[in-house]
């Protein structure tokens, strides 16, 4: 209950410092090298959808969570909302729209559903594993 409590207050954070940082002035150290902007923009996203993926949809000690069926929906909602807050961006002084932005946070989205469906399938496979072996 506590990890769970910690996996959302942790994908509430990360959603809301994404939001933040996409909202106001260009956010600290995107100037520091060529693609520090759009590696803050891939981790953000991955980020919050790894942790969500996490709190709603499966963890391991746990198994499914109470909105295992977002397991999909979330990451399709997680590439919308990118390029809606790029075309947002149009609007905000001193902000661009840029598709390099939207492109790494598409990547940071599905870097983080491959590792949450590998550490899933590494866990499973260690479960099954070890019932089979009480079983012999």
């Amino acid at each position: 209950m506590i990890v769970d409590l910690l996996l959302w207050a942790l994908t509430v954070a990360c959603a809301a410092t994404t939001l933040w940082f996409s909202s106001g002035a260009r956010p600290p150290g995107a100037d520091l090298f060529t693609w520090a902007d759009d590696l803050g923009h891939g981790i953000a996203y991955f980020a919050t959808t790894l942790s969500f993926l996490f709190a709603a949809v499966w963890r391991p000690g746990r198994g499914s969570g109470r909105f295992a069926r977002w397991g999909r929906l979330f990451p399709l909602a997680a590439i919308v909302a990118s390029v809606v807050i790029e075309i947002v961006q149009r609007t905000i002084p001193h902000r661009n729209a840029e598709l390099s932005d939207v492109l790494t946070a598409w990547i940071g989205v599905a870097v983080a559903v491959g590792l949450h469906a590998l550490v899933r399938r590494r866990a499973t496979s260690r479960s099954s594993r070890a019932r089979q072996g009480t079983r012999s």
